[in-house]
């Protein structure tokens, strides 16, 4: 069975986002005593790292928790509305940076893939996350690593553009219905202020009138060759096929960072 790796978003913070991790130790258990069930469910922190190996090639999938990254915990008047604040008030977006930086410095993995609720740019209804754009994008091309994300209800491609290896930004929010307007104002406000991370596909309301797209999810298909992204439509059929990505090791600028820092480790 296909594991679930999961990640909460500003939804699971309204309630207590601390039980749908305790889940995860209860399903393994349940699963060591009752040979019927099946554990899938695996969150075993607010922010955590998933690798997949399969011979010689590893993914590393690192989750984060953009509610904590926004220091959505340290801001007032959040008590009145957040049932597990008394728990959650003590993690601060500072200790969650650190945490990432470091996991994608010590990453050796072909691929790298992080993964939150917050988009970094999104045309949708939400719009970008600014906090992301300023200080997630700068670590995700500097260690070579792509996002996935969801929070608002359509789907939508970015890549950046003028790169040796480019940085993928995809959003997959329709996995309940499809999809959300895609707003003027953050179309232009974006094409205006980031013009090198174009918005190569999307699938918003106004490319769905007619509504025959129900819902959607992304798939991925690894090899030591390259990553292949492919956006389906709520019965499977391909609906976009992004742009094959080259592993890590191949002409990223994550691969002239790692040459300086084994240079400085000569030293």
């Amino acid at each position: 069975q296909i594991p679930y790796y999961s990640c909460a978003g500003n939804h699971d913070h309204y309630g207590d986002v601390t039980k749908q991790v305790d889940y995860t130790e209860y399903s393994r258990h349940k699963a060591k005593t009752n040979s019927s069930f099946v554990h899938r469910w695996e969150f075993p922190d607010l922010y955590h790292k998933q690798t997949v190996q399969r011979g010689d090639l590893t993914i590393d999938m690192v989750f984060i928790d953009t509610v904590i990254l926004e220091d959505a915990y340290q801001k007032p008047g959040l008590e009145k509305w957040v049932w597990g604040f008394s728990k959650l008030k003590l993690m601060d977006g500072v200790t969650h940076w650190k945490w990432l930086e470091t996991t994608l410095q010590e990453s050796t993995a072909d691929y790298l893939l992080v993964a939150g609720h917050y988009p970094v740019f999104s045309q949708g209804s939400h719009g970008p996350t600014l906090n992301l754009v300023d200080n997630l994008r700068p670590l995700l091309d500097k260690y070579g690593a792509h996002y996935l994300a969801g929070h608002d209800h359509a789907m939508m491609h970015f890549t950046t553009s003028g790169t040796t290896s480019a940085t993928n930004y995809i959003v997959t929010g329709a996995g309940n219905s499809c999809c959300s307007w895609r707003r003027s104002r953050h179309k232009k406000s974006h094409e205006r202020n980031h013009p090198d991370v174009p918005l190569k596909w999307h699938m918003f309301y106004q490319d769905n009138f007619k509504g025959s797209v129900k819902g959607g999810f992304v798939s991925m298909q690894a090899t030591l060759d390259d990553l292949r992204v492919l956006y389906h439509d709520h019965d499977g059929e391909v609906l976009h096929k992004a742009d094959p990505i080259l592993p890590r090791k191949q002409g990223s600028i994550w691969q002239d960072h790692q040459s300086v820092r084994d240079e400085e480790d000569v030293d």
